[in-house]
C-alpha cells in the first residue's frame, strides 16, 4: 500500500511542478514570495518547490527513508 500512496504523491508532486503556473492563476500568489524571491519566480517559484519537497517525500516514504530522517533532523545534537 505505501508503494501505491508513494507512487500516487510523486504524480500529485509532479502535477504541482509541472502546473505551477495554472495554479498560481487559480489559488493566487503568495506575496512573500512575490516581495522576496521575486528574482527567481516568486510564487511560481515557490508552487515549484512544493512540487518537488512532495515528490521528494513520497519516494522517501515509499523507500521507508522518511521515518529515519525525521528523527535524524529533529533529534538533538549531543556534542
Amino acid at each position: 500500500m505505501k508503494y501505491l500512496f508513494g507512487i500516487l504523491g510523486a504524480a500529485l508532486g509532479f502535477l504541482i511542478t509541472w502546473k505551477a503556473t495554472w495554479i498560481m492563476e487559480n489559488f493566487g500568489r503568495w506575496t512573500w514570495f512575490d516581495e522576496n524571491i521575486g528574482v527567481l519566480g516568486g510564487s511560481r517559484f515557490a508552487y515549484k518547490v512544493i512540487g518537488v519537497l512532495v515528490i521528494i517525500g513520497s519516494f522517501l516514504y515509499m523507500t521507508d527513508l522518511l521515518g529515519p530522517i525525521v528523527v535524524w533532523i529533529f533529534t538533538p545534537n549531543k556534542d
